[in-house]
């Protein structure tokens, strides 16, 4: 069957599961597991729809303990309760923008505020409404899930290869173009995009979990994976040093300097070719019964530390500094470079390479500030906006008459 109609097919089938299963056991509200369908079938990958479905789990079971919380304490102080939940909600809404759990605290708060007003503050109504809410959310998500593992099961590591590779190569294109550019005119005048842009980092990001929820591949050398990805946030740095280096440079460099920064570009040029020969290898799942990583060319070491400055050179100092600033530079980008394929190669091999361990600098720092949380004053403002608007929706609760009163769904 044409993959065009594959999922069509298996969210109608889904669909069709939960909402008929509901129905035979007698529950209320099928359509809560069919939300879950809809909502866990719209996202990019089934990785991300696996992720999806477990947050999903995890905010309506935070949700229901929080209502249930709220009730137990100030069932019969309605300030008291007004109060609770508003600070509960300013709280949702300024971690709804977390890019990993936010959804988790959005779901939280829909939940908790379904349960409390069905439930209208009473012990075993609000008890019944919230075993059934998460009665069709496991149900939805394993629907969902059920399908989609055995019919025309897809997994997200072939979209993370595929992602990886294309940026392996249009960096192979950008050395290309910078090898000629200096060939020609002895500089470098030009961003050749070496690096990833905040967009690129946050969809790899993105990637690497939503592989990691449905891909056992991923999920075991998910160490090697992150490491990969703060190398590729210090690589991202380093081009943009690159980039004000070459900006200061005022004259073209000499044959041996050339030659010399021609040799580091060559390096770039052939670890990324091998990287994305080795991901076109390891994008089939068979692969990982043939490894190539016994083929000697794959491995292309760092050079020995380049130096561009000769000390009989009478140049000035602006130029001087320059030059100082692109050695050191394309010194990093090399040990760098040499580091990210090594992890690379770690990761998708799912057994560890046999060479010295990259730098986890980036992981200590990570674990040193992972317990801070910033405050984001835009994040702040919205919270206080949530907190107004609920006590605007009190107000014209208490005070303007609903014709045929308030609608639950």
């Amino acid at each position: 069957m044409n993959t065009r109609y594959r999922l069509p097919l298996k969210v109608a089938l889904a669909l069709t599961l939960a909402i008929v299963i509901a129905l035979w056991l007698g529950w209320d509200k099928p359509y809560w597991a069919a939300f879950s369908v809809v909502v866990m079938a719209v996202t990019e990958t089934s990785g991300h729809s696996l992720e999806k479905g477990r947050q999903r789990i995890a905010g309506t079971i935070f949700g229901v303990v929080v209502a249930f919380v709220l009730i137990g304490l100030f069932a019969q102080q309605p300030v008291h309760l007004l109060l609770s939940y508003t600070l509960f909600s300013a709280l949702c809404v300024y971690q709804q923008t977390n890019p990993r759990y936010g959804y988790i605290w959005s779901i939280g708060m829909m939940v908790a505020t379904l349960v409390m007003i069905m439930g209208g503050l009473s012990g075993t109504q609000t008890f019944d409404i919230a075993v059934l809410r998460l009665q069709e959310t496991i149900l939805g998500v394993f629907c969902f899930s059920l399908v989609f593992s055995l019919m025309w099961p897809a997994s997200s590591r072939v979209v993370l290869f595929d992602t990886l590779k294309s940026y392996f190569d249009n960096q192979v294109g950008f050395v290309e173009q910078a090898l000629a550019d200096l060939a020609q005119t002895g500089n470098l005048k030009r961003d050749y995009s070496f690096g990833n842009s905040i967009k690129r980092l946050s969809r790899l990001e993105d990637l690497i979990q939503a592989a990691s929820a449905d891909s056992y591949e991923i999920s075991s050398t998910s160490s090697h994976w992150q490491q990969l990805w703060h190398q590729q946030n210090e690589w991202t740095i380093l081009c943009g040093h690159l980039y004000e280096s070459l900006r200061l440079l005022n004259a073209p460099l000499s044959e041996v300097q050339r030659e010399k920064v021609s040799r580091v570009l060559g390096h770039l040029q052939q670890r990324a070719g091998n990287a994305s020969l080795l991901l076109t290898h390891y994008r089939n799942q068979n692969a990982y019964l043939e490894p190539i990583t016994s083929k000697p060319w794959l491995i292309v070491p760092p050079l020995e530390s380049i130096s561009l400055l000769v000390k009989d050179d009478d140049i000035e100092d602006q130029r001087h500094g320059a030059l100082q600033m692109l050695e050191n530079i394309l010194n990093q980008m090399d040990a760098l470079h040499h580091s990210m394929y090594k992890t690379l190669l770690e990761a998708v091999e799912t057994k560890p390479y046999n060479t010295v361990q990259p730098s986890n600098h980036s992981d200590k720092r990570q674990r040193q500030w992972q317990f801070v949380i910033p405050i984001d004053p835009e994040r702040l403002v919205n919270a206080f906006k949530a907190c107004l608007m609920i006590w605007i929706s009190i107000a014209l609760w208490l005070y303007v008459p609903m014709p045929g009163g308030p609608m639950i769904v």
